[in-house]
C-alpha cells in the first residue's frame, strides 16, 4: 500500500484491478522507455523488493530494444492491452481510493462456493483461441499453448473445451495437472462461469485407473485388466 501511494506522489500513473473473481495478473515486468532506441524491458519472477532483489533465488530476463526490437515491441503491445482493460481503474490518491484499496488488500480469502456468471475471453486470449481453431481446421489436433503465469491458461482451456463441446466435436475432457490445486482451479473456473463442464473425478498418484466423463456423454467405461505378479 505504501509503495502505491509513493508511486502516485512521485507522479506515476497507477491503475489497480479490483476484480478477484477471474485470473489475477501475476506477471512482473518493467519497461523503461527512452527517447533513443535504447529502451529496456525486464521480465521475471522477482518482485521489486529488497528481499527479492538481493536475497531471493529469482530468474529475470533483460530485453534491449536495440538488440531485439521485435520482442520489445511485442511486450509493449501486451502491456498496453492490460493497461486499457476496463478491470484496471486509475488510482488517484484520494482518501476514498485509499480506503478502497486498503479494504481490497485486507479482504480474507473467499470460500470456494461460486455463483454463476458469464465469462468472456480477454483480448489477449482471443487470438490464442482462434489459432487453436485454425490449427484443427488444417488437421493439427495436437496443440500446445505456452503462456506466462497470470495470462489465464486455465480459462483458455475452458473456453476451448466449450467451443469444441458446442460444435459436437468432443463430449469429455481430460484435464491433467502437476498439482491438485490446478485441477481445483479448473473446476472452480467451470463452476463460476457459464461454461458447461463437470468437475468429474480426481485421480492422484499413485492411482492410474479412472474414468471421467462430461454429463452430456454416455458412460464409456472400458474393461480393465490387471497383471498378476509371478515369481520364479
Amino acid at each position: 500500500m505504501k509503495a502505491i501511494e509513493l508511486l502516485h506522489r512521485l507522479g506515476a500513473e497507477v491503475r489497480v484491478s479490483y476484480d478477484d473473481a477471474s485470473t489475477r495478473l501475476h506477471a512482473k515486468a518493467w519497461l523503461f522507455h527512452r527517447d533513443t532506441e535504447y529502451s529496456t524491458a525486464y521480465v521475471g519472477s522477482s518482485n521489486l523488493s529488497h528481499a527479492a532483489q538481493t536475497e531471493g533465488l529469482e530468474w529475470n530476463v533483460r530485453v534491449a530494444q536495440a538488440d531485439q526490437p521485435g520482442l520489445f515491441d511485442e511486450m509493449r503491445a501486451v502491456f498496453e492491452t492490460y493497461w486499457v482493460d476496463a478491470d484496471r481503474e486509475p488510482f488517484d490518491g484520494t482518501e476514498a481510493a485509499t480506503r478502497r484499496l486498503v479494504r481490497a488488500l485486507s479482504e480474507p480469502e473467499r470460500s470456494t462456493d461460486f455463483f454463476a456468471f458469464d465469462l468472456e475471453p480477454k483480448e489477449w486470449q482471443k487470438p490464442i483461441l482462434r489459432e487453436l481453431q485454425d490449427a484443427r481446421t488444417t488437421g493439427r489436433s495436437r496443440n500446445l499453448v505456452v503462456a506466462a503465469t497470470g495470462t489465464g491458461k486455465t480459462l483458455i482451456a475452458a473456453f476451448d473445451y466449450e467451443q469444441l463441446l458446442r460444435a459436437g466435436h468432443v463430449d469429455s475432457l481430460l484435464f491433467v495437472a502437476h498439482r491438485k490445486e490446478s485441477r481445483g482451479e479448473y473446476s472452480a473456473t467451470s463452476s463460476a462461469g457459464s461454461i458447461s463442464a463437470s468437475s468429474g473425478s480426481t485421480v492422484t498418484a499413485p492411482k492410474r485407473d479412472a474414468t471421467c466423463s462430461h454429463p452430456s456423454s454416455r458412460s464409456r467405461r472400458r474393461p480393465t485388466s490387471r497383471r498378476t505378479p509371478s515369481t520364479t
